[in-house]
């Protein structure tokens, strides 16, 4: 079996979601970074395990990016801390359209390698944002760290020349894990001067911050993790050689988020909650203390079991949505299923997150952007999937209907199951 964090698909064995946390943040175990570290602490962990990231990201995984996603130029910027971002138009050309005379098409806008390397030489970084988009492996790794974090996570590449540093001191609004891919950088990571900041609480400060009270200085070698938590302010630059690192933004669900989705639900409970603001309100010395009774009876009571498990369900959805889709061998899976014996076994995949919502009358599974209804009849063979892989012989024997081979294959088309030979 290969390494946990060998994402490629050279082996039918997928990512782990269970163990992916655990694997980015060894030899510390991953209860206590949860306990000690995650939302509270930065952690460094220096291992000398240069190749340790070797087979999930490389610079030639930056020139592949470059080429399949030249007409994302969005998705690239050029920055360096002392100068605002490099205008698209000096690394990008434009392209005419084949035969546009004859066609009419209008030329498109393409990222140019050459005016990359060009800005990279002058001392700009590059930042490729969402990575994920052109690569498979980061695809998976990012899928299967949101499946067991209950959180979004999105891929940032930054590749930073010699003595240089692409951003101003700032804090994030996400927590971020570091993976040092290639070359070394110096991380200055600050005490927060906002504990667990909000999207309208930004900082940024291109000269420093007086108040800025440094908490510690790390310098990331190849394989080594750095988690900083969001709210702690930080800076990083590179020594006398470039750098590469594979940035982890970690948006998890928050207490606010639950909250936006109860007020937008419990106002469908309660009139009161619907009405209008009296007049006078804005000099009313006595209203906020008004409004905090009328806040604290009703919105308190609109709050049912019902419509928290209805919010809670929209973050779901909201997650969901976010979430990536991943072929996870699709094809040479579908004609695998063809030809599937009654000992073969059929398996749920571990790397990719699905809630299954099973009532009475009805079984959902939510994926990644859209839900899908199956008979009731299959919850005995999901329930024991869950339980681990099950021949389809099993399967089958679950159902009275003989939908064992279907199912299977409903699973596959997913990408929620893999099928196999008989252990």
């Amino acid at each position: 079996m290969r390494a946990p964090w060998d994402l490629t698909h050279d082996t039918p064995e997928p990512p782990d979601a269970d163990g992916i946390l655990a694997v980015l943040v060894a030899p510390v175990d991953e209860a206590t970074f949860l306990a000690d570290y995650f939302e509270r602490a930065p952690l460094h962990v220096a291992r000398g395990e240069a190749a340790r990231w070797a087979t999930l990201y490389g610079l030639a995984d930056v020139e592949e990016a470059l080429a399949v996603g030249s007409r994302d130029i969005e998705r690239f910027a050029l920055m360096r801390a002392d100068a605002s971002a490099l205008p698209p138009d000096q690394y990008t050309i434009e392209r005419p359209a084949p035969r546009a005379r004859a066609t009419g098409r209008s030329p498109q806008l393409h990222v140019d390698p050459r005016g990359v390397a060009s800005a990279f030489d002058r001392g700009y970084s590059l930042l490729i944002k969402d990575a994920a988009f052109f690569s498979g492996r980061l695809q998976r790794l990012c899928t299967a760290l949101q499946r067991r974090l209950g959180a979004f996570v999105q891929a940032n590449v930054y590749l930073t020349p010699p003595r240089a540093q692409g951003f101003a001191l700032h804090h994030d609004t996400h927590d971020t894990l570091v993976l040092q891919l290639d070359g070394t950088k110096t991380w200055r990571i600050y005490r927060p001067l906002v504990e667990l900041p909000i999207e309208s609480q930004p900082f940024s400060a291109p000269n420093g911050d007086p108040r800025a009270v440094l908490e510690r200085e790390v310098t990331l070698e190849p394989g080594d993790t750095l988690y900083v938590p969001r709210g702690f302010a930080h800076a990083a630059t590179t020594g006398a050689s470039r750098s590469l690192h594979l940035t982890l933004a970690l948006l998890p669900l928050r207490i606010v988020d639950l909250l936006d989705a109860l007020l937008r639900l419990a106002p469908l409970q309660d009139v009161e909650l619907r009405r209008s603001l009296p007049l006078g309100w804005l000099d009313a010395p006595d209203f906020a203390t008004r409004l905090g009774e009328l806040v604290a009876r009703r919105f308190t009571a609109a709050c049912t079991p019902a419509v928290l498990n209805a919010a809670r369900e929209l973050l779901a959805n909201d997650l969901f949505a976010l979430a990536r889709t991943d072929a996870g061998e699709v094809f040479p899976q579908l004609a695998r299923i063809a030809e599937l014996a009654p000992s073969d076994r059929v398996r749920l995949r571990t790397d990719v997150p699905y809630r299954a919502r099973v009532q009475p009358t009805s079984f959902e599974l939510v994926l990644p952007g859209k839900s899908i209804g199956y008979p009731v009849t299959c919850v005995p063979l999901f329930r024991r999937l869950e339980q681990g892989p099950a021949t389809l012989a099993e399967l089958d024997a679950l159902a009275s209907d003989g939908i064992g081979r279907a199912f299977a294959k409903a699973l596959v088309l997913e990408g929620v199951a893999t099928v196999g030979d008989a252990d």
